[in-house]
């Protein structure tokens, strides 16, 4: 990939915190984990600590539990928490921990883009 110009992305499953600084080492240009809820829990911020503010770190939103339990208010949190723990200016793409499932509310995606572009950091 790298031959032809293009842009590494690592995706790692499972719990990543005892082998972040080791994934950071890597010379990827994005790092893409699951989500958070099967038995341990790691962070946008903590992945962001230690990859730094200049590499691209990809969300890892639950698509499953939180789409299907389509509370707004719920879903609009964990947009901004994942948006304010990448950092201002850090590349970050919003993005899900595992595929979306075809029976997820229309209304839960439609949370989801209203939660980011409503977003401000004033």
């Amino acid at each position: 990939a790298k031959a032809a110009g293009l842009k590494a992305i690592l995706w790692n499953l499972g719990d990543v915190g005892p082998i972040l600084a080791d994934e950071a080492s890597l010379d990827i240009g994005a790092f893409a984990f699951e989500q958070p809820r099967k038995g341990f829990d790691i962070t946008i911020a903590q992945v962001r600590e230690v990859f730094g503010p200049n590499r691209c770190i990809l969300g890892n939103l639950d698509s499953e539990l939180m789409l299907q339990r389509n509370d707004p208010d719920e879903i609009t949190a964990a947009v901004h928490d994942q948006i304010v723990g990448s950092g201002v200016g850090a590349p970050f793409i919003l993005s899900f921990g595992s595929p979306i499932p075809s029976d997820t509310p229309e209304s839960a995606i439609d949370t989801i883009t209203k939660a980011v572009r409503g977003f401000s950091w004033s």
